[in-house]
């Protein structure tokens, strides 16, 4: 669960930086378009919140256990954040990519940060031949 968890993370943090990259930006006629003020989705720091999030999913395959808490705080900002840009989009008919992308990515970080919270909570248990109160008497 916990390799699933860190996989989950790197892919949610790419995906955030595809759709601030790759993803183009409609351009209206004349250049003028209505539209919201100001789109999250669109921000600065979410560029380089999705980099903390990608590095604390590589950290997260390797095992590290505050990898975790992280991705679980981290990727419950970004479902914020993403459903707001959702929100914020939906009326405007020439934002429709934009809102699909947003919106897989706030399904993939609410995701992550499920998989993040059980792998947060999962205890390594040792099995009953291994327990240290299984050792023979001898004596």
């Amino acid at each position: 669960m916990k390799s699933a968890a860190g996989a989950l993370t790197v892919l949610e943090g790419a995906w955030v930086l595809y759709i601030q990259f790759a993803v183009s930006v409609t351009s209206c006629p004349n250049g003028g378009c209505p539209g919201p003020q100001f789109i999250p989705q669109y921000s600065i720091a979410v560029v380089g919140l999705a980099i903390v999030l990608t590095i604390v999913g590589l950290l997260g395959l390797w095992g590290a256990r505050f990898a975790y808490q992280g991705g679980v705080l981290l990727s419950a900002v970004m479902v914020v954040i993403l459903a707001y840009s959702v929100i914020t989009e939906s009326g405007y008919p020439y934002l429709a990519e934009s809102v699909s992308q947003a919106g897989i990515g706030a399904v993939l970080a609410g995701v992550a940060a499920v998989s993040n919270f059980v792998a947060m909570r999962h205890r390594g248990r040792i099995s009953e031949q291994a327990n240290p109160m299984n050792l023979p008497v001898f004596g």
